[in-house]
């Protein structure tokens, strides 16, 4: 229970004012939780093509009868597609797509009967359950044939579109879209629970308004970005029907869609709610629940819906959003209303209510951010590792100075009340101001980074540690072997040869056989380069499925001098 100084004029009393205070705001919290929870639907991981029929490089005695990729999730083709080609660019498939078994985690593409000998290329492009697009390709040969080299041989999530503008005023859209939200969370927490007698204010009105306008227009601009994000187009198809048709489809799409409804009640009730000389408690609260509901529909189009624990992960998310809000909109209130408008007998008991408010909403942004991270980050090389990452890094940096500027609006408050009691100075409305609008500078900076946040894959995604083993030969001498990422897909593969004292060894040639026995796929030769005194490296070695590799090394010391050892490595 905390204390503040209230009163008129000089001869103020000491009383204490939490349990109004913190009833009003321990219920709202309650329910923002309650509606989190309500909110939560199940949801798995982010997209990853875990394996892919033919795998990669395969070839294949007869031309299959169609060409089938497995994700780690439900994916949708609405913006996408499936393709296959051959060696000259022509499309070979017939166009007809399905999901194998109903299973929404695999997508195939047919092909035609008297497919002849040659190389042909399979690509994709999907849309995750986070909304994000995830594109790849493989390559097989059927008969005499030999399967094309391409770039990428497993997942490659693309976490911009191909078109730069389009790139741009993503991110830009979703910005405006936490401006527009925090700006009406700020004015339902600051008028209905901090200070009441604000709620006529016109200034609080018109900032109501504007909040409800930015969320409006970037939920419809959010729809037709969509499209063209995940399809991979320019703006010249912002307004094509069936991009924003197949966007409805997908789970932002109907995220979106719910928010404008939302929105609607929202616009209805606004109207009441700021208008009414005397207003009843249900609008408030009727108010704070539709808020909850906006935040749902925002958590429920991001990370927060795609993650393993899904109730838990959108309530979590929901929390930070509504935390957020009330804290920068009510900074912007606190800017635009409060310094301007209440007079000075009043300003340290408003000033000090939205500080106890604030300091509520740093607590719940601190613990709710630190478990998003832990669950989406997954590891501290990850955090440092992955842009993702350093987006995190970014925004806690950036909460950390609002912080100390926050500290410095309360020691503001403190100060303003300890002068009407004692003979020290009185700390102007200018000295507040400009630490508000410091504030106001660096929430907008923290808020970008937040939009550019929800933009990118998940570090953990993203983010695979170097699997490392050593081997030892019959002869003392032993191997370290390292695979890097350890995903499936294209890796780096290290060998260093040491001698039985553990130096590094001069061996003339080492050859090198990968399989993966389960999967009955190899053994196959690995093309090593000697890039120095004992180390022998592939750049490009491709691991086509996940799950446990044998690496079987020779080494060759002399025409009749080899030595063969194996070791397992786990790919992810």
């Amino acid at each position: 229970m905390t204390s503040t100084l209230v009163g008129s004029g000089p001869a103020m009393t000491k009383v204490w004012r939490a349990p109004s205070f913190w009833r009003r705001t321990l219920a709202a919290v309650l329910l923002m939780f309650v509606g989190g929870l309500l909110a939560a639907t199940p949801a798995s991981a982010h997209a990853l093509l875990e394996q892919s029929n033919p795998t990669n490089g395969e070839v294949l005695p007869k031309a299959p009868n169609q060409v089938e990729f497995d994700f780690s999730e439900n994916v949708s083709l609405s913006l996408g597609y499936v393709r296959v080609v051959d060696t000259k660019g022509n499309r070979v498939d017939d166009g007809k797509t399905s999901n194998p078994g109903g299973d929404g985690s695999k997508v195939a593409i047919g092909l035609p009967s008297g497919l002849p000998d040659g190389g042909y290329i399979a690509s994709y492009r999907v849309i995750s359950a986070d909304s994000h697009p995830v594109s790849g390709a493989i390559s097989f040969a059927v008969g005499t044939g030999a399967a094309p080299n391409i770039d990428s041989a497993g997942t490659q999530t693309s976490a911009a579109s191909s078109d730069p503008v389009v790139a741009i005023a993503y991110p830009v859209v979703r910005w405006l879209g936490y401006l527009g939200f925090s700006l009406l969370v700020g004015v339902i927490a600051f008028a209905g629970f901090v200070h009441r007698p604000l709620r006529r204010d016109k200034r609080i009105r018109r900032i109501g308004w504007i909040g409800f306008d930015i969320a409006i227009g970037s939920t419809v601009l959010g729809v037709l970005l969509q499209g063209v994000y995940g399809a991979g187009r320019g703006l010249g198809s912002l307004f094509d029907y069936s991009l924003i048709a197949a966007t409805l489809e997908t789970n932002l799409g109907r995220m979106y869609a719910l928010r404008l409804v939302v929105l609607g009640f929202l616009g209805v009730l606004l109207w009441e709610w700021l208008s009414a000389r005397v207003v009843a408690r249900w609008l408030t609260y009727t108010a704070t629940g539709l808020a909850v509901c906006m935040a749902a529909t925002i958590s429920g189009g991001g990370h927060a819906s795609s993650q393993g624990f899904s109730p838990v992960m959108l309530g979590a998310d929901m929390l930070h959003l509504l935390a957020m809000g009330m804290w920068i909109g009510g900074l912007v209130i606190v800017l635009a209303v409060v310094i301007p408008r209440v007079d000075d007998e009043d300003m340290p008991q408003v000033v000090g209510e939205f500080s106890n408010l604030a300091l509520l909403s740093v607590i719940v942004i601190i613990v709710t951010g630190a478990f998003q991270a832990l669950v989406q980050v997954g590891s501290f090389g990850a955090l440092f590792s992955t842009t993702y990452g350093w987006l995190v890094v970014a925004k806690i940096v950036g909460l950390l100075i609002l912080v100390v500027l926050a500290y410095g609006s309360r020691s503001w408050v403190n100060n303003r009340v300890a002068a009407q009691t004692e003979d020290v100075p009185v700390p102007t409305r200018a000295k507040l101001r400009n630490r508000i609008i410091a504030e106001v500078v660096v929430a907008a900076a923290v808020i970008g980074v937040a939009a550019v946040l929800v933009s990118e894959p998940p570090a953990k995604d993203v983010y695979a540690a170097p699997a490392n083993t050593t081997v030892t030969f019959s002869n003392g001498s032993t191997a370290q072997v390292t695979v890097d990422p350890d995903r499936a897909g294209q890796n780096a593969l290290h060998i260093y040869v040491f001698d039985k004292n553990g130096a590094i060894q001069n061996v003339p040639k080492v050859t090198t056989t990968i399989e993966q026995k389960a999967a009955k796929v190899g053994p196959l030769e690995v093309p090593l380069t000697k890039a120095g005194t004992g180390h022998f490296l592939t750049s490009r070695q491709n691991f086509p499925i996940k799950g446990d590799w044998t690496i079987t090394i020779t080494l060759n010391l002399g025409e009749f001098d080899q030595y063969v050892a194996s070791t397992v490595v786990t790919v992810g």
